[in-house]
C-alpha cells in the first residue's frame, strides 16, 4: 500500500514543478535576426549585407554572431588606413543591418547557375521585394559555386547591384587555384584574411571600377601593373597592401576623362560609429546550426565573376587567377553576446 501512495505523491510532485525551457545559444541569437531591410539611419546611397543561405541549407548564423560584422570592420580598417574614406553601409541605430534570406533553391540547383550564381541571388532578392535603386548588396552565400569565389556587377559594362562571397566555394576549372571554400572570415578586426580583401575588392568592381579608361586596366575591371594592388589581376601572387599603385588608375588620381573612386557618393571621410564598437570575444561551436525555413520570399542582371571577364553570352578560362591566397580553415568561431560602446 505504502508503494501506491509513494507513486501517488511522486507523480504530483512531478506535476507541480514549474515547465523550465533551456534557451540554446542558437535561439539567443536568432532573436537578433533581420528578416527585413530596417529603417536607415542616413538616406544617402549605402550598401547593404545580406546574409544568404540555400533552401534547407544549416544555417550558420554568421548574420547574428557578429562573423559579419567583424569582416565588413576588417576591411573598412585597412581601406580606411590607405585612402582614409570608409564605405557607406546601411546602418539601424548605429549598428550594421545585415539581412537574413534562404532561397527558394537547393545548393545542388544553385550550383548549376556556374558563373552567374550572384545573377540568380539578385532575382530572388528582387522578386522578393527585398532590393532599393540606391543601394548596393554585399552578399554573403553559404553555398558552393565549383566556378569561381565569388561574383559582381561591373557598371555600365556588367549591370547589377550585388557583389557575392560564394563561401562554401570550390572552384574546379583548369588554373584556378583559390581553394576559397577552405578560408574562413577573419576572427579579428585587425586582421585581414581572404574573404576580407575578395568583398572589398568586389564592392569595388560594383561602383564600376576599374573602369576601361584606366591606363592599367586589364581583364574586365582590374588592373595588372601590381600584385599587391587591390584590384590587380595577373600571373603573379595577389597578395594585396595598396589601393591604386601609383594612384594612376582609380583613386586619386589626375586623369579627368577617368571616374575617380574618391568621389564615389558611395565613400566617406567620417568615420562610422559601429567602428568603435567593442566585441565580446565567447567560443561558440561551428558545430552550432539552426535549419532555417523561410516564407515566400528578380533583376536579369549580368555579373562578372572573380577573377574572370565574362558575360552569359561569352564564358572564357582565359584570365589569370586573382584570388590564390589559402587561409586557415580552422579558425574559431567568435561570438558577441553583447556589444558595448567605446
Amino acid at each position: 500500500m505504502w508503494k501506491v501512495q509513494y507513486i501517488r505523491v511522486l507523480i504530483l510532485v512531478i506535476l507541480m514543478v514549474p515547465t523550465i525551457h533551456i534557451t540554446t545559444a542558437a535561439e539567443d541569437l536568432i532573436e537578433y535576426r533581420n528578416y527585413v531591410d530596417q529603417t536607415d539611419d542616413f538616406e544617402n546611397e549605402q550598401f547593404h549585407i545580406v546574409y544568404v543561405i540555400p533552401q534547407g541549407q544549416n544555417d550558420r548564423m554568421i548574420d547574428v554572431n557578429n562573423a559579419i560584422a567583424r569582416s565588413v570592420v576588417s576591411f573598412q580598417n585597412w581601406f580606411s588606413e590607405r585612402t582614409n574614406f570608409y564605405l557607406i553601409f546601411d546602418t539601424f541605430d548605429d549598428d550594421l543591418d545585415v539581412l537574413f534570406y534562404e532561397l527558394d533553391q537547393t545548393d545542388d540547383e544553385m550550383r548549376n547557375y556556374g558563373a552567374w550564381v550572384v545573377t540568380e541571388i539578385e532575382r530572388e532578392l528582387t522578386d522578393a521585394g527585398l532590393l532599393v535603386d540606391d543601394k548596393i548588396y554585399a552578399l554573403y552565400y553559404d553555398g558552393e559555386s565549383d566556378w569561381a569565389c565569388g561574383g559582381a556587377s561591373w557598371p555600365p559594362n556588367v549591370p547589377g547591384q550585388s557583389a557575392a562571397m560564394y563561401l562554401k566555394a570550390t572552384p574546379n576549372r583548369p588554373n584556378y587555384m583559390a581553394n576559397c571554400g577552405e578560408n574562413q572570415l577573419t576572427f579579428d578586426v585587425n586582421v585581414q584574411l581572404y574573404w576580407e580583401f575578395a568583398m572589398l575588392h568586389d564592392l569595388i568592381h560594383t561602383l564600376g571600377f576599374i573602369s576601361t579608361c584606366s591606363p592599367n586596366h586589364a581583364a574586365a575591371g582590374h588592373v595588372n601593373d601590381d600584385a599587391s594592388d587591390l584590384m590587380y589581376t595577373g600571373t603573379e601572387l595577389w597578395l594585396p597592401s595598396k589601393v591604386d599603385v601609383n594612384n594612376d588608375d582609380y583613386f586619386n588620381h589626375n586623369n579627368i576623362d577617368c571616374p575617380d573612386l574618391a568621389d564615389s557618393a558611395y565613400l566617406t571621410d567620417l568615420r562610422p560609429n559601429y567602428m568603435n564598437y567593442q566585441y565580446k570575444e565567447l567560443t561558440h561551436s561551428a558545430s552550432t546550426t539552426q535549419s532555417s525555413t523561410k516564407e515566400t520570399s528578380s533583376s536579369q542582371s549580368e555579373q562578372a565573376e572573380l577573377g574572370a571577364s565574362t558575360t552569359p553570352s561569352q564564358k572564357s578560362d582565359n584570365n589569370p587567377v586573382i584570388f590564390s591566397i589559402t587561409m586557415l580553415a580552422t579558425l574559431p568561431i567568435i561570438v558577441r553576446i553583447k556589444r558595448n560602446r567605446l
